[in-house]
């Protein structure tokens, strides 16, 4: 494509914790659809919202999130409030019924019951597409010559109402954070204990004999995972790509690696255990 027609990509959303110059080209029609159809859906989930406010990142646009939870309900008499978080520690709890402020301390001691809605399909997508982009940025050609970024790209273009049906019929294989089969508990605990070593946002690419899983963090919390089939022969396992690579987007440091070994080292470090040669 010609320089016109490109635009730098933002692997992880700057208001989502990504940094500048951890980006990759990319067209400028599928930038901006990407980041409707993705990467909006996925910074207002609830909780990546909240994480947001607390963080206090800023996109593009320069402001922060402004999350509310809207369907609480509270005390017997199933009183409707708003959770508005204002800033970092600081809530406002507002009924929309009288449009006022409500006193905290007349909530205490009450029972609340909060409803959140999390759709589970955009951060799967989401991973997908910094899967494919991070492959990119981390490994180049060899990545995309020998990796399956078919099956990726088919999840990063598929229209919303087609999401469900092609996710479930994908060759990729996911670990979400809400629900992960038993087989996959020791790569989610070793993810998420990756992606909290900094408290920023991280993507974990491990290597294993038919490809990668590549993980995603977001301001230190796991979101998910994708195993991507790959082959392997040509793709770099030594020093800094030792069993794979870990990226961390330290908004104060700027971009920060390490081999995913030297990752798991620390891990076993904090917990007392020591892998072998670490």
């Amino acid at each position: 494509m010609s320089s016109a027609d490109m635009s730098r990509e933002h692997i992880i959303p700057l208001s989502m914790g990504g940094i500048d110059g951890f980006e990759i080209p990319v067209g400028k029609e599928i930038n901006k659809k990407v980041g409707s159809k993705i990467d909006g859906k996925v910074s207002n989930d609830p909780f990546i919202a909240l994480d947001r406010k607390n963080a206090q990142v800023k996109g593009h646009s320069g402001k922060l999130a402004q999350p509310v939870w809207k369907n609480v309900k509270v005390g017997d008499e199933k009183q409707p409030l708003q959770i508005r978080f204002n800033a970092p520690g600081e809530t406002e709890h507002w009924c929309p019924k009288t449009k006022t402020t409500v006193d905290t301390s007349s909530l205490a001691g009450k029972k609340a019951e909060i409803q959140l809605k999390v759709d589970i399909i955009p951060p799967l997508l989401f991973v997908a597409k910094v899967a494919l982009a991070a492959g990119y940025y981390v490994y180049g050609d060899i990545f995309k010559n020998n990796a399956d970024i078919t099956s990726l790209q088919d999840l990063v273009n598929i229209e919303p109402k087609k999401q469900e049906k092609v996710l479930s019929s994908s060759r990729l294989r996911f670990i979400d954070r809400f629900q992960h089969e038993e087989k996959d508990i020791g790569d989610y605990l070793m993810f998420k204990e990756i992606g909290a070593l900094k408290s920023c946002s991280t993507v974990t690419l491990m290597q294993h004999q038919g490809g990668f899983v590549v993980a995603v963090s977001i301001l230190g919390e796991f979101l998910g995972a994708v195993d991507v089939d790959a082959q392997m022969d040509d793709f770099p396992n030594e020093g800094s790509h030792r069993q794979g690579h870990v990226v961390f987007l330290d908004r104060e440091n700027g971009i920060e690696t390490m081999s995913f070994y030297d990752a798991v080292c620390i891990v076993g470090e904090r917990y007392g255990l020591q892998p072998q040669n670490c």
